[in-house]
């Protein structure tokens, strides 16, 4: 999203960012999650139904107004203001109208995504009508107190006589297709919809290319999948999905796979296929272990026949894997 935001602080269209703050029980969606309303449009979600709609209501105020707001919903009691929201939770939301002048913050943001470094974003919502917000890119530079935080998920905290909301930057989850086949090529649009970004590699040309795959951020040639982790900058982000063209090159891949840092790592294949490739791995003495972590088959099993309905239950799995509902995903 800073991308969308960056354009359109470029272009001084008026923007308000509508953020999830805190969450407690059960809410739609968690601190952090951002949606985007301009006059033009609204990008993002906040889970839908009443709230969202509200949300958007309070977004297009602050439009007109450039007053930022806090939104609190208490959905844990069905009243006829809540009806259309019983989830059982409490959520608060900051309404915060967006400035020119704060094109440096999100650019300074989108540099640090791009590049994998640590950053963080604090907003000071003391007085609830004046949201202060910084990004600190030296994370030795946050006031005292706040570093801590800063290592864990997005929320509030009291700093003395203030309230802020501390928000690390969320580096996207990163889907590393090993093959750029028809079946990955649905794999890519479900994931990038789903909020991972997407890499390719193949060793053909024509099968990893930004042509092929416009909704990739990289695509790699890369011959006979060799030195994929320098290639790739495989680490702790990575969810690798391995589905080369051939029983060769997947072995290749599992075997270089393993000696990464990627959080999850899957295998098109039959069980048949799985017990030939995890023979071979164990005669490289590859524990049993490791091989534990793997996912082969990948995917649920919800009956996928079609290159899409594959994708669909490829990329419910790498949710799955995101969200820590998988217990066998790497704990590294």
């Amino acid at each position: 999203m800073e991308h969308t935001i960056i354009n359109l602080l470029r272009s001084e269209t008026p923007a308000v960012l509508v953020t999830v703050i805190a969450r407690d029980g059960y809410a739609p969606r968690r601190p952090g999650t951002r949606m985007l309303v301009s006059d033009a449009a609204v990008a993002g979600s906040m889970g839908g139904g009443l709230m969202e709609a509200k949300a958007v209501d309070a977004a297009r105020q602050a439009l007109l107004s450039g007053v930022s707001t806090r939104l609190h919903f208490d959905l844990r009691n069905e009243t006829p203001e809540t009806a259309d929201m019983p989830c059982g939770g409490e959520t608060e939301l900051l309404v915060e109208p967006l400035a020119p002048t704060q094109l440096n913050l999100f650019e300074g943001a989108a540099a640090a995504l791009a590049e994998g470094k640590p950053g963080c974003w604090l907003v000071d919502i003391t007085n609830p009508q004046q949201a202060q917000r910084a990004f600190y890119l030296d994370l030795t530079a946050l006031p005292p107190g706040v570093a801590a935080m800063q290592a864990g998920d997005p929320g509030l905290m009291a700093y003395g006589d203030r309230t802020l909301y501390v928000e690390p930057l969320q580096h996207p989850p990163v889907v590393l297709l090993c093959g750029g086949g028809q079946v990955s090529l649905c794999i890519a649009r479900a994931a990038e919809q789903a909020g991972f970004v997407v890499d390719v590699v193949d060793d053909r040309p024509e099968f990893s290319s930004m042509e092929r795959f416009p909704m990739a951020r990289a695509a790699y040639v890369v011959e006979e999948f060799a030195d994929l982790e320098a290639r790739c900058g495989i680490g702790p982000q990575h969810y690798m999905v391995i589905a080369t063209r051939g029983h060769s090159h997947d072995l290749d891949v599992l075997t270089q796979a393993l000696r990464t840092k990627a959080r999850y790592i899957g295998v098109f294949g039959s069980r048949k296929r799985r017990e030939e490739l995890y023979a071979s791995l164990r005669e490289q003495e590859v524990p049993n272990a490791e091989l534990a972590c793997v996912r082969c088959p990948i995917g649920i099993a919800i009956g996928a026949d079609t290159p899409e309905e594959i994708a669909v239950s490829v990329v419910a799995e790498l949710v799955a894997a995101r969200s820590g509902r998988l217990p066998f995903f790497r704990d590294l």
